[in-house]
């Protein structure tokens, strides 16, 4: 395997790439000028703290940071058909910085794991690094203002936020009670017998059937139904009872076992103990929701979301807060806990500020963010916040026609943010995030803002390029007929 050095200052350029068949790359292909647009050495100086200098050499920066964008912007499917891909196409392998083709996969799948927990907490700046060198390429970036000669408000900033639904089944009390006993059964036989203590009695194909009646019943009585989920809860907590008990003994009941099994066992116990006391407090008092509930035994964070949406009223997964400007996002804000996204406003616009020295000119949300304090917090700070104003409708004519159509173009400008949302579902992998941990999760929901503001720089640019040929070829054309007549 020959990887590149350390330094994307060497990256080769497009005629070094040498194929093994003596055929060239296309210089117009969508990932070769990708590959030159992402800032390489930035991401290299953002990246270095993350690797040892000690002990076998780490995978470079820009093989680990060009996988995770390049999921994104080849998505097809799981981590070993993305490996797949990367071994057989030779536009992937320069987009990841390679010399020359090669025909060997560069790494495991099972690195692309190791990636996205390791980049997780740098994703974001990584988008930030992106869109800064779209800035100065465009050379649109303007210096930060001193406190003393603050400029004028600029620009539109829209915010909106959404649910990105997690890789869970739909849950249901009985399902994860029933899933809790038959995982807390696995954790009893997985320990070592323990003299004057005895294991409880090994009912789970009672318990199964009673799951059963309860999943496939079309109608049950309330009562009934409390009657057969106490049975499962019951018999989940005497397993829970003994785990203790192997816990408290681990030189006994985890005699064979090793220090990984035996960390995995506590971790799913507390978790499975929490679970308990939340079902058992739901039964004991009646109540169908609880605080902090647990809806996946696999991914204790996800809680669920309430969001009143024809589609599903309650989405479990991770909630987050974006911000559109120039047609790129940013997720501002990402939290499995449910929030009201108005309370995060004045905290988005203050990034805002701090990327660009000044205060947007306008602010386009959804009502929900209309709040009194986000008027007041924009009023104070000269920024028009988007929506209906308080108090009864104008009588004036004029300036009631005024206010509807500044209204109806406000609703029409905030559409690109629902833009956003529908592709980063549709097109990427937002529709439902396949990563089982919180930092990969985040990894994940990063990667794929900064695929999405890579494609539309592209597209910007090509845009421009097109409009600059139909110039040329009316100039042309124009230059030709002023000769054909004289």
């Amino acid at each position: 395997m020959s990887y590149l050095p350390r330094s994307p200052k060497n990256a080769p350029e497009l005629p070094a790439f040498k194929m093994p068949f003596g055929d060239g790359l296309d210089p117009e292909n969508e990932l070769v000028v990708l590959a030159h647009l992402v800032p390489w050495s930035e991401i290299e100086e953002l990246c270095l703290g993350l690797f040892s200098k000690i002990g076998r050499r780490a995978i470079p920066v820009r093989i680990a940071v060009g996988a995770l964008l390049l999921k994104e912007l080849r998505p097809i499917g799981g981590d070993r058909p993305f490996v797949r891909l990367i071994q057989e196409n030779p536009y992937a392998q320069y987009f990841l910085g390679f010399s020359e083709f090669q025909t060997k996969a560069p790494f495991h799948d099972s690195q692309m794991t190791i990636f996205r927990g390791r980049l997780s907490s740098k994703m974001a700046q990584i988008n930030d690094l992106i869109l800064l060198a779209r800035e100065q390429a465009e050379m649109k970036n303007q210096p930060k203002a001193s406190e003393g000669d603050l400029p004028k408000n600029s620009g539109k900033l829209i915010i909106d936020a959404t649910v990105i639904p997690a890789d869970i089944a739909y849950p249901t009390d009985c399902a994860l009670v029933h899933k809790a006993i038959e995982k807390a059964g696995a954790t009893i036989d997985s320990t070592d017998l323990m003299e004057g203590v005895k294991r409880p009695y090994d009912n789970r194909k009672k318990m199964h059937a009673v799951f059963l009646e309860l999943a496939k019943a079309k109608r049950m009585t309330a009562s009934k139904r409390r009657k057969r989920m106490r049975v499962l809860v019951d018999f989940l907590g005497k397993q829970l009872d003994y785990i203790d008990t192997c816990l408290e003994r681990p030189a006994q009941a985890f005699a064979t076992a090793t220090d990984a099994q035996y960390a995995t066992a506590c971790a799913l116990q507390a978790v499975l103990r929490e679970l308990h006391g939340q079902q058992d407090e739901m039964l004991r008092e009646k109540k169908r929701s609880v605080k902090n509930r647990i809806v996946s035994i696999a991914q204790p964070w996800v809680r669920p979301i309430v969001r009143g949406k024809a589609r599903a009223k309650t989405e479990f997964g991770i909630k987050v807060s974006a911000s559109v400007v120039d047609g790129y996002i940013r997720f501002e804000e990402a939290s499995f806990d449910p929030y009201n996204e108005s309370t995060v406003l004045p905290k988005q616009i203050e990034r805002y500020f701090e990327r660009t020295g000044f205060y947007p000119e306008s602010v386009h949300v959804d009502q929900i963010y209309s709040t009194r304090d986000n008027r007041k917090y924009c009023k104070e700070r000269g920024i028009r916040i988007s929506g209906r104003p308080l108090g009864r409708r104008l009588k004036d004519e004029v300036k009631r026609a005024i206010s509807d159509k500044l209204y109806k173009t406000d609703l029409k400008d905030r559409i690109i943010v629902e833009g956003k949302f529908g592709e980063a579902k549709r097109t990427y992998s937002l529709d439902r995030v396949m990563a089982h941990l919180e930092e990969t999760t985040l990894s994940v929901l990063h990667s794929v803002a900064a695929a999405m503001n890579l494609k539309r720089w592209l597209r910007s640019l090509r845009s421009l390029f097109s409009l600059f040929q139909k110039v040329l070829f009316w100039q042309n054309t124009s230059l030709r007929f002023v000769v054909a007549t004289a």
